[in-house]
């Protein structure tokens, strides 16, 4: 036939023979440009030295007994990849031992390589009527190629957690597939890869088709027609492509206030201690909260509860939870805590005259110093001597700036914010003291006696 070209020609010492029939299975063969009809019953084409059975692959070709054909190991066609298919997977694999199963085989094989010259079908006698039969075994054979040809693993590596093994679950063609690797388990129609460390890795599956241990071979006589012996497949390997992650929780600390990783005052966000918690509220690890960070990894599938245990210094306690649910798809989060600094009022309510007679006193200037004598603010009171401010943790010097003329300033002040009870503090600013100039008449005249003594 016109549709295919030989190759790799061998020695010319083969023959073959019509064989047995098989019982109550009839072809009918119409050929397109003649308009006959060929009927036949089915039988089988065995080689003369060995018996085994071959295919015939030229439907309208008359075979004839005692041609000597010559071996060709190739045909460079399209079909060819259908038709040992068909061959491969009909008579004679696994429970395909019925003789039926080898008219079936051939009747697909005519219909896959010859579907522009003729129609092929059963019938219920020698020329007698279309059947419709063997349709389920035609279907097994189509399934069974359907599978073969199909890839079932993905293209894009799948994903896995580090210290979980991984299963995939496929259907049941992929337990003909091997694993080159220890790793890896095929069974049930599942691929499970054992938990491997943070890493991409690649495992080869094969499907070995050694059936026949022989390998597909086509035969051609100038006189009859040409006949094909089935063989094996060749072996179908699967790529399986996988990425173990290592799961990972980052946790950064921020100022509730400011939204700043800056504490305020002398708190600070370092320190603070978190929990993991399963989803039974037990607790598996703790980290702690270093330059504003930290994190917890290496968790496994699940649902997982991250709790504040202890605030940073001058921190209130973060009450709240947040639910961390870790899968194939998240595997990295980040959550941003905040925390309220512990800050306290300073009141300062300032006067100044004599005791019985006391007045607000107004633009009053203080200046607040951090614990390093650093200034961090300046406030003045206001017509009614009054002036707050609100003070982050931490230890503080309050220096009053200036005063009314002619009245003292008063002493500084140490202020202590560790608690959030508002502080009042009542300053009062009095007289500057007037020296006493004048002195007794009698001490005047011991001083001029004395003064005269020294000068005799």
């Amino acid at each position: 036939m016109s549709f295919f070209s030989l190759l790799n020609v061998h020695a010319e010492n083969t023959t073959f023979y019509e064989a047995e029939f098989i019982d109550d299975i009839y072809i009918s063969k119409y050929e397109y440009a003649t308009g006959i009809t060929y009927y036949l019953k089915s039988r089988f084409i065995r080689r003369s030295d060995n018996n085994e059975f071959v295919y015939c692959i030229e439907p309208f070709t008359l075979f004839q007994d005692n041609s000597i054909y010559n071996e060709v190991s190739n045909l460079d066609v399209y079909q060819k990849d259908k038709i040992k298919k068909i061959a491969h997977f009909g008579y004679g694999y696994k429970n395909h031992t019925e003789s039926k199963w080898y008219a079936i085989t051939q009747l697909m094989i005519w219909r896959e390589a010859n579907p522009s010259i003729g129609r092929y079908y059963f019938t219920d006698t020698l020329n007698g009527n279309e059947i419709n039969i063997f349709t389920e075994e035609i279907n097994e054979i189509e399934k069974l190629i359907s599978d073969y040809n199909l890839n079932p693993l993905s293209s894009t590596p799948y994903n896995a957690l580090e210290g979980d093994s991984f299963a995939i679950s496929l259907n049941s063609m992929i337990n003909y597939y091997q694993s080159d690797s220890e790793y890896v388990t095929i069974k049930n129609g599942n691929v499970v890869v054992s938990s491997l460390p943070e890493g991409e890795y690649e495992f080869i599956l094969t499907r070995y088709e050694n059936v026949n241990n022989k390998p597909l071979v086509f035969y051609t006589s100038p006189t009859s027609q040409t006949l094909f012996e089935r063989g094996d497949l060749e072996d179908k390997t699967l790529l399986l492509k996988i990425n173990f992650h290592r799961s990972k929780i980052t946790i950064n600390k921020v100022d509730a206030d400011t939204e700043t990783t800056t504490p305020q005052g002398e708190a600070q966000l370092d320190g603070a201690v978190f929990g993991i918690y399963n989803n039974k509220n037990k607790l598996l690890d703790e980290v702690v909260i270093e330059n504003n960070t930290a994190q917890i990894d290496g968790l496994k599938f699940g649902t997982y509860y991250l709790k504040e245990i202890s605030p940073g210094e001058g921190y209130e306690l973060e009450e709240q939870s947040y639910q961390i649910n870790i899968n194939v798809k998240n595997y990295i989060h980040e959550v941003t805590a905040y925390n309220k600094v512990i800050e306290k009022k300073l009141i300062i309510n300032k006067k100044y005259g004599e005791p019985d007679n006391l007045l607000p006193e107004k633009n009053i200037d203080f200046e607040i110093y951090n614990s390093n004598g650093e200034l961090i603010r300046t406030i003045s009171t206001d017509e009614n001597g009054h002036v707050e401010t609100i003070l982050p943790y931490g230890k503080y010097t309050i220096k009053q700036f200036n005063s009314t003329d002619g009245y003292l300033i008063n002493d500084p002040i140490i202020f202590i914010v560790n608690n959030h009870d508002d502080e009042i503090i009542e300053l009062v600013d009095y007289k500057i003291p007037v020296p006493n100039t004048h002195i007794e008449e009698n001490t005047l005249l011991k001083y001029l006696k004395l003064l005269l003594l020294l000068l005799l």
